[in-house]
């Protein structure tokens, strides 16, 4: 049985899933979730970190402490 959280992801991703995934031969659901962890696995060990990524933006300047309010000025 699935829970509310694992519910709420089938139902909003299921479109993007049977897009995605249509068309694969994988003979059934435990080989296609181990082809897509190996993917997730090679992906997540080759990732680089982004530079120079919204330079500008006000987002990357760290202004405020915890609890001191909202950051935007009037």
């Amino acid at each position: 049985m699935l829970t509310k959280v694992e519910r709420i992801y089938h139902d909003r991703f299921a479109a993007v899933r049977h897009f995605a995934l249509g068309g694969t031969d994988h003979r059934s659901h435990a080989e296609q979730n181990a082809a897509i962890g190996s993917y997730v696995r090679r992906r997540n060990a080759r990732a680089r970190p982004k530079v120079n990524f919204a330079v500008g933006s006000r987002i990357r300047t760290w202004n405020r402490l915890p609890g001191q309010g909202c950051a935007t000025s009037h």
